[in-house]
């Protein structure tokens, strides 16, 4: 009796075990499905993709730096999809939730890094004026000092591309001010790093720096 019940139990484990397996290559197959569609600019298809694969993270009690990734995506698809500020910053807000309970490591610091510059943006659009600019110079410090302890050329690569949106925010945002003189060295310093590291954004940096030239009534360098 004894016997047949250890054997049912290493049965019911099995089957176990297997069910989490094929939750897990189902989260791995929704994900990519949901990158495909955002990657096509089918956002509104991207959601239900991105939700399976929230709702059996959470179920498997995964990695809270995994949630917050996912989290992040479906706030970057609400955006896309131009759904209400509180519908994507909730999102994001979410991402922060989910990595205070995440043990601290260089990943941790770099997703919390991006959720609150995406954040900061969101407050941005909203015209707050008083805590963007402060937020987004506090949030390029901590980048550039995580910088100093990145190890593998995807922290490298995930860290130029966190400091090239915070400066393109920023310079975004002194030019929504009409501090020109803040502005159009925020847009350099993006054009400097981008063309160092071969980065394709160059162009959107350049354009935006054009924008504050044109602005300002310098169109010989805008043109330039």
């Amino acid at each position: 009796c004894i016997a047949g019940l250890e054997v049912l139990a290493q049965e019911q484990v099995a089957t176990r075990l297997g069910q989490r397996g094929l939750k897990e290559r189902e989260i791995v197959f929704h994900e990519i499905l949901g990158d495909a569609y955002f990657e096509q600019g089918e956002y509104k298809k991207a959601f239900d993709p991105y939700y399976v694969v929230l709702d059996l993270a959470e179920e498997l009690n995964l990695d809270p730096l995994f949630l917050s990734k996912i989290n992040i995506k479906l706030g970057d698809t609400a955006d896309e999809e131009g759904l209400e500020i509180d519908q994507i910053s909730k999102y994001y807000h979410q991402a922060l939730d989910v990595l205070s309970g995440a043990p601290n490591s260089f990943e941790k610091s770099y997703r919390e890094i991006h959720a609150e510059q995406l954040l900061a943006y969101i407050c941005e659009r909203q015209g707050d004026c008083e805590t963007v600019i402060p937020n987004l110079s506090y949030l390029l410090t901590r980048a550039q000092i995580l910088g100093q302890v990145a190890e593998t050329e995807q922290q490298h690569e995930d860290l130029t591309k966190l400091i090239l949106d915070i400066y393109n925010n920023m310079g975004i945002s002194y030019g929504n001010r009409g501090f020109f003189n803040h502005s159009l060295p925020m847009f350099a310093k993006a054009i400097d790093l981008a063309e160092a590291k071969h980065n394709p954004r160059c162009t959107t940096f350049y354009l935006n720096m054009v924008d504050d030239l044109i602005r300002i009534g310098d169109f010989d360098r805008g043109l330039q």
